[in-house]
């Protein structure tokens, strides 16, 4: 029902080559199915990889109507640069399943792309890059941080704090009231300390009755929902990952960007702590900014500020835009003045 308003979505044919590919994540056999788009076949081409944000996902990214990947893809390949972008490991798995995969496992996958890529006629094989959005954002340094191949990457909301920060930020934000905000705490700490996967579910069960009370038919409804994504092996990674670890070992060129309304991600907390952990790696090319107005998906709207995630979702949904043009100028200039760059040194 939303596609009647999404205008910057584009139409096909397009003026340039889309094909279809697959690729295999050599650690476990893992097939990954994607797009591979080119201006053209006559030249080799500077490429990205576009990464997915948290849940299971498609090639677009697609979410409440939108094709943020799509989009993109769009205008890169347009500006002459190849793009590939893959349906995710767990797209259209049962959420018990897709969830036991960790964000260790996808940039396992993003380095199967940097792989493929590499083989590709019509891809420079030496200006691969990775653009990876909110979970996408802490994968692509999970790559550049182990793989030299790697020429650059792009953040769009990516995180800067650990997984533990971020999610007592986002309970203040998201919680419909105080009393959720504090059992989420509660539940985040069994998820921390609980190892085993059916014995957190067993826990934080537990803890539902103690909390609420244990004829609260409404929190165990709710909870029966959320239950095998809080427990997951991927909320434990997240939640126990500090994305400095990777950052402070990233040299490439790399552009971080955050929405100043995104409350997700806060752009406050995470770019400085992106900043200050590149210091460290002693990279000298990166760029960090603040998108004026634009929330967790680049959209641009009036309104930030603390809200419950069912008003976020809505804003989301009922925001026209698809993503920010100015952010897709912002990027592709900053991919073109490197592989100028890139050129002249060579």
């Amino acid at each position: 029902m939303f596609k009647k308003k999404r205008p910057q979505e584009p139409k096909r044919p397009f003026s340039y080559i889309e094909k279809e590919v697959s690729f295999k994540n050599s650690i476990d056999g893992t097939v990954l199915k994607g797009t591979l788009t080119l201006p053209d076949t006559q030249k080799k081409y500077p490429a990205v990889i576009l990464v997915t944000g948290s849940g299971a996902q498609n090639r677009d990214e697609e979410i409440l109507g939108h094709k943020p990947f799509l989009v993109i893809a769009n205008h890169l390949t347009k500006a002459g640069i190849a793009v590939l972008r893959y349906d995710d490991r767990h797209f259209k798995m049962p959420i018990k399943k897709g969830w036991s995969y960790t964000t260790k496992d996808f940039a396992n996958d993003a380095k199967a792309a940097v792989d493929f890529l590499e083989q590709q006629e019509n891809i420079v094989p030496s200006f691969i890059g990775i653009a990876g959005h909110s979970e996408g954002g802490v994968v692509a340094p999970m790559v550049a941080s182990t793989d030299s191949r790697v020429a650059f990457i792009i953040t769009l909301a990516g995180t800067g704090l650990s997984g533990r920060e971020i999610a007592v930020k986002q309970n203040q934000y998201f919680s419909e009231n105080k009393k959720d905000a504090e059992f989420a705490k509660i539940a985040h700490e069994i998820v921390i300390n609980e190892p085993d996967f059916l014995l957190r579910k067993k826990k934080i069960w537990q803890a539902v009755n103690d909390f609420y009370g244990k004829f609260n038919l409404l929190m165990k409804i709710k909870f029966l929902f959320a239950m095998n994504i809080t427990a997951s092996e991927w909320n434990r990674f997240f939640i126990m990952y500090d994305p400095a670890e990777a950052l402070e070992k990233v040299t490439c060129p790399v552009l971080a960007l955050n929405g100043e309304y995104d409350i997700q991600v806060l752009p406050q907390d995470n770019l400085p702590a992106i900043e200050e952990a590149l210091k460290k790696a002693k990279n000298t090319d990166y760029t960090t900014m603040i998108i004026p107005k634009a929330n967790h998906l680049f959209q641009i709207v009036e309104s930030g500020g603390p809200k419950p995630y069912s008003k976020l979702v809505k804003e989301y949904a009922m925001t026209e835009q698809t993503f920010d043009p100015e952010v897709l100028k912002i990027m592709t200039e900053w991919i073109i003045k490197r592989v100028t760059t890139d050129k002249k040194k060579g």
